[in-house]
Formats: C-alpha cells, structure tokens, sequence
C-alpha cells in the first residue's frame, strides 16, 4: 500500500505542477485580456475560446479517457491506437472546421473582426487533436513528469507572446492567431516528449474503414461523457453569450477563471488517480487499499474544498479588485456563489473516475445526461432572473443534481472500488 501510496502521491504532486503552471500562467493572461480589452472583449474572447474548446472536445471524441485506461492497462504503447485515435481526431476536427467556418456569421458577434477572429482560431483544432493524443500517451505511461513540462512549455509560449502582441494595442483577432501558433508549438513539443521517452512509442499509420468503426465504437460512451460534461461546465458562458449581453458573459467568465483555478489540487489527485486504478483494476490483492484510498481522497477533497470555498467568499471583494479591477465588481457575487461548487464537486468528480476506471463509463454517461437535461432548464431560468449570478447558482445546483443522480442510481453498488463515506 506505500508504494502505491507514494505513486500517487507524486503522479498528483507532478500533475498539480502542471495545472499551477499551465493554469497559473494562462489566469495571467486572462487578467491581461481583461485589463487591456475590457467585459466586452474578455467576452468575446470567452465565447470563442469556449467554441473551439467544445470542438476540441467533439474531436477528441473521448479518445483521451480511453488511451489514458488502455496504455495503462497494457503498459505499453499500442501504435495502432495511437494511429487510428489520431486519424480519427483529425478527421472530426476538419468537419468541426467546416461547419464553424459556415456558421459564424450567425454567431453572437457585435464586430466583425470576432468574427474573423473565432474563423482563424478553429484551425487551431488540427495541432489540438495531435497534443490531446501525446498528452493522453504522457498520462497513460504515468509520465507525469514529462506532461508537467509539456504543459509548461505551451503556458510560456502563450504568455510570452501574449504579453508582447497586447502590449502593442493587440485585438481579439490578433489574440486568435497568437492562440493558433501557441497550439502549433505545444503540438511539437508533446510530440517530441513522448516520441524521445516513452516506452515503446510508435505510431501506426494505416488506417481502414473497419479499424476506424470498431475504435469509434470504443470511443463513444467517452466522447458523449466528454461532450455533455463540457456543456455542463460552459453553459453559463453559452447562456449568458445568447440570453443577457457580452458585458455579463465577460463578468461570469472572470469568476470561473478563479472557480476553476480553485479545482487545481482535485484535478491533480484525481488525473493520477485514473491511471492507478486502471493498472490495478484486475489485481483482487489491492482492491481493498484502493478502497481505502478512494474514501480517504473523497475527504481529503471535501475538506480541501470547503477551506477554499470559505477562504474565497471571504476575500472575494479584494481578489476581483485585484486581478480585474472595479470595472469587474459585480463579479464578486458571482465569485462567491459559484465556488460552492467545489463540494458536491469532490464527489461527483472521484465517482466518475472510479467508475471511468472500472469499465463502467456508461453509468456515467447516464448521471450526466439526466443532469443536462435538468440544466437546460435551470440555466436558462437563472440568467433571465439574475444574469452572472443566476448563472452561479445554475453551477451549484447542477453539480448537486449529479451528486444526487449518482446516490440515487447506486451506480458505485457494483464497483470493486466503491468506497463508504465512514471509510
């Protein structure tokens, strides 16, 4: 149990220097988005990123989750998983391209240049579809190591131009193709990591019709989790683009930066954690340390959580000064509403990778599915009523949803790793 224990220990350790790096850099250059192009363009900024993220996500077709679980499972590489994941990322992603390319003149845009701007960025899908791959190959050989400095190395491209284009009056559409070069160089990077130090890293690049149904067929629970999952987390941004006005979509978006970056320890304990189970998943010895350590980081990230959810709505007044200035005040309700969302989040969150881990994705598939369908009316309830902040509680109470969703199917009854609360 030590030696998985210590494993996980500093798989979390090199995953969390990740996130603070990457996270930590690019909330920099969120605050600078928003002291040089104001609500407005931090909203424009939000909606176009937020587009391209969805369709990395659509691309990606939950590829990531299901290389992590097999490369770990077979400790080893398998090049034609890698080559027919790649194939088919790239493939979704040109006809993502395609249909944005077509659609963004009847996009939410105020200027043309967002326009333009959103148009130039989709191309940023093709590098995005090879990292996605050489991230989940890092993650799933447990080179936790080698995904911090991927990761870093892209947050320093994207701060260090940033700062030197927005310094010369930079617009959104200037920021869009910084944001595609930076893609462009992070691809490279994470191709040359893996390809120089993981075991065994080939890439086969034949392709047939039946090698692409039966990998997509392997993809699909993962890519609809994927897909749902992020409309859940981007569906106050989405609402509030279509229902109230950029500037509100621009004050939401600067709470979240800070909800977000508050997840940085769960995202940390949680990436390490699906690999180790993956590879343990078959060793009936270990379920039960596993057990122990499932219900041990529950509370750990509960406790966490509650600590920064207080230690946030004490100080949001000072955070929203400082980062955003008093432009951005009405952001700080908004702040304090929504990062109550890390605690249903701590449960919500281990189940899912449990379950992920365990093969039984398709329960998770359903909780967040029914969780959707409740959102759709809750979010846009909210945001008519009380715009960022109904778009806050719409958060929290989506998130409570999927708690209550996931307590009340039993779905962790039959799970090896199911863990008791009393653990």
């Amino acid at each position: 149990m030590s030696s998985q224990i210590k494993q996980l220990a500093g798989n979390s350790a090199w995953l969390l220097l990740a996130r603070v790096s990457s996270q930590g850099l690019g909330f920099i250059f969120a605050v600078l988005l928003a002291r040089f192009l104001g609500e407005k363009g931090l909203g424009q900024y939000s909606f176009i990123t937020t587009s391209i993220f969805l369709g990395n996500t659509v691309s990606s077709f939950g590829m990531d989750t299901l290389l992590i679980r097999e490369i770990a499972r077979r400790e080893k590489v398998d090049r034609q998983l890698i080559g027919n994941a790649i194939w088919l990322q790239v493939g979704i992603s040109i006809i993502y391209i395609v249909v944005l390319q077509s659609l963004a003149n009847q996009l939410p845009f105020s200027t043309t240049e967002a326009i333009t701007a959103i148009r130039v960025y989709s191309l940023a899908l093709i590098p995005l579809a090879f990292f996605s791959v050489f991230s989940a190959i890092l993650r799933g050989a447990e080179r936790m190591d080698l995904f911090f400095l991927m990761n870093l190395g892209g947050a320093v491209f994207q701060i260090g131009l940033g700062i030197i284009i927005l310094l010369n009056g930079a617009g959104i559409l200037a920021i869009a193709s910084l944001l595609l070069l930076t893609h462009f160089l992070s691809a490279i990077l994470a191709g040359w990591l893996s390809r120089r130090y993981t075991k065994d890293f080939a890439i086969d690049w034949g392709i047939t019709k039946n090698k692409i149904i039966d990998f997509s067929r392997q993809c699909l629970p993962f890519a609809a989790l994927a897909v749902v999952g992020l409309l859940l987390q981007r569906m106050g941004i989405f609402s509030l683009s279509f229902i109230a006005s950029e500037r509100e979509t621009g004050i939401y978006s600067a709470a979240l930066r800070i909800i977000e970056g508050s997840k940085l320890i769960h995202f940390a304990f949680l990436g390490a954690l699906l690999p180790r189970l993956a590879t343990l998943q078959g060793n009936h010895d270990r379920k039960e340390s596993m057990r122990q350590l499932g219900g041990s980081g529950f509370w750990f990230l509960f406790v966490t959580g509650v600590a920064i959810a207080l230690l946030i709505t004490v100080t949001a007044p000072n955070i929203i000064k400082w980062l955003y200035g008093e432009e951005f005040r009405a952001a700080i309700l908004v702040l304090q509403i929504g990062i109550w969302v890390l605690l249903p989040y701590a449960w919500t969150a281990k189940q899912s990778v449990q379950l992920v881990a365990t093969g039984h994705e398709c329960k998770v598939v359903w909780a967040h599915t029914v969780t959707f369908v409740a959102a759709l009316v809750i979010y846009p309830t909210l945001v008519l009523k009380l715009a960022g902040a109904g778009a806050a509680l719409a958060l929290v109470a989506t998130e409570l949803i999927l708690a209550i969703v996931f307590l009340a199917s039993g779905s962790s009854s039959n799970n090896p790793f199911h863990t008791k609360l009393s653990t």
